[in-house]
């Protein structure tokens, strides 16, 4: 079982894009609403684990579970995975963000 967790700075960086207008105050809300975005990581991740067997894979994220992680949807984005241990504060503002122990590289094509 892969352990999920998202600390205290998810909640900075929200408001951070908040107070930069990037998104509103009701997309904010949603983006903290913690128990919707674990599950959607969830989903995500068994999915990857089913079919990579923790090798190398390519895997195209649904665009629900980037809206919940707070990306600026853009067509492709991809995560390329190696032995996932935890994921955690995702935010892609334009740029990429290393966000784990383990090589999980978040592509945010700009």
């Amino acid at each position: 079982m892969i352990e999920v967790w998202i600390d205290e700075d998810w909640y900075s960086w929200v408001m951070e894009l908040l107070e930069r207008r990037r998104i509103d105050r009701e997309y904010a809300n949603q983006l903290l609403s913690m128990e919707n975005v674990r599950e959607e990581i969830n989903e995500t991740i068994e999915g990857i684990e089913a079919t990579s067997d923790n090798e190398v894979c390519r895997w195209k994220v649904s665009e629900k579970v980037f809206v919940n992680l707070g990306f600026k949807m853009k067509e492709g984005l991809i995560l390329q995975i190696n032995s996932i241990n935890r994921l955690f504060n995702v935010l892609c503002d334009g740029v990429s963000r290393w966000v784990s122990e383990d090589n999980l590289n978040v592509y945010c094509p700009l």
